[in-house]
């Protein structure tokens, strides 16, 4: 099935909310990002669809951003990539957007499709993703992100301090959760300031991390997860839930859970038996990392 690609803004300027299942057929979907209003978007059970947008990626903000990004282990480069995108006048990458969910998209790439072609080598793909991600477009109000299913979803478009909510399960890749999770962006200001006998300006860099705000956190059912990721776990510094759940390769939890002083309660279910003996309350080798959070709950089944 086709999705005719029309001009959505101005056709349903005050639609807020998209709910779309079941079309196994469809391989190509509206530009929903033209949808101004659009609050709620949920994509479910869709075969067929390998990019959210046919389109290229937008552009950013109104700030000039940079973003880090993790490479997957099998690049050659390692470390992360550090990407700038030029300022432009104003967001308009869905500006109204507070939840989306995509579960069951088997064949989910990207958000956009990419221009590497599939004789591509490895590093003329990462050049290639290189200058893909320097036109990265962020959410501006999501507050809440659920992925279900995507098992070759690697990266999403760059996430914001307004995120609350985030859960990801069943078939998520290692390499999507690191990348959700140790994302960075830091913003460029410029400031001038003028007097009567001269114009000076003057530039200023910030670190913004997009999971400052998240509050509950929520991974299922991911079979390579090992660990959780060190380098960001410690940032989540306003977490107040976290559950983990079927994770069968997850067999400790990093000393960097101890900064998360906000967190309020630790759910624990169907993971290995290891796990559940590192985490045993006052002998467990990884207790002094969650002795401090109130509400520990770690069960086998």
């Amino acid at each position: 099935m086709m999705v005719d690609k029309i001009g959505l803004s101005s056709s349903l300027p005050n639609l807020v909310r998209v709910d779309i299942e079941g079309c196994h057929r469809c391989k190509h979907l509206p530009l929903f990002e033209q949808l101004h209003s659009l609050q709620f978007l949920r994509l479910w059970n869709m075969d067929s669809v390998e990019y959210i947008s046919d389109s290229s990626s937008g552009s950013g903000g109104e700030e000039s951003l940079s973003y880090s990004l993790p490479f997957s282990s099998s690049s050659s480069s390692g470390g992360a990539a550090t990407i700038r995108s030029e300022p432009t006048p104003r967001q308009t990458f869905f500006p109204s957007l507070k939840e989306l969910h995509l579960s069951q998209l088997p064949n989910l790439k990207g958000w956009w499709r990419s221009e590497a072609t599939a004789t591509a080598t490895l590093l003329d793909q990462q050049q290639q993703q290189q200058q893909h991600l320097k036109k990265l477009p962020s959410f501006p109000s999501l507050a809440k992100l659920t992925i279900g299913y995507c098992p070759n979803l690697a990266s999403m478009p760059i996430l914001q301090p307004c995120l609350e909510e985030l859960r990801l399960r069943w078939g998520v890749s290692k390499e999507l959760v690191e990348q959700l999770l140790t994302m960075t962006v830091s913003s460029t200001r410029t400031i001038s300031t003028t007097t009567t006998e001269t114009v000076a300006s003057s530039s200023s860099s910030s670190s913004v991390l997009p999971l400052s705000n998240l509050k509950s956190l929520f991974l299922g059912e991911i079979e390579d997860l090992v660990t959780l990721p060190v380098e960001c776990i410690g940032n989540l510094t306003s977490l107040e839930r976290l559950s983990i759940e079927d994770c069968p390769n997850l067999t400790s939890l990093p000393d960097g859970m101890r900064q998360l002083t906000a967190l309020q309660q630790l759910t624990i279910r169907l993971c290995p038996n290891i796990l559940y003996d590192r985490c045993h309350k006052e002998t467990g080798e990884d207790w002094p990392n969650i002795a401090h959070i109130p509400n520990v709950y770690i069960s086998l089944w």
